[in-house]
């Protein structure tokens, strides 16, 4: 997990968008990305209500149910060179 820590910020291509790594929730499992070239999403309040834009979040899981291994997203990014 270390080498994911190390391209936070790359970016991977997902269902026809740009994402960018922003976070590995190892302990969750999970990788967190950021959506680069989508519109800003309206998100509603603790309350239901529309108060501001924010970026699309994926939480995509580090290990794949099946296989048992990294997940594709998960050896995609480790295989992106370092900047």
């Amino acid at each position: 997990m270390t080498s994911l820590r190390a391209r936070m910020g790359a970016r991977v291509q997902l269902d026809g968008h740009t994402f960018a790594l922003q976070e590995v929730l190892e302990r969750d499992g999970l990788l967190i990305l950021r959506a680069v070239d989508r519109p800003r999403a309206l998100q509603a309040d603790q309350h239901g209500d529309p108060r501001r834009h924010a970026p699309e979040w994926r939480e995509l899981p580090l290990i794949d149910a099946v296989t048992g291994e990294s997940s594709s997203i998960a050896r995609h990014l480790a295989a992106q060179p370092l900047d």
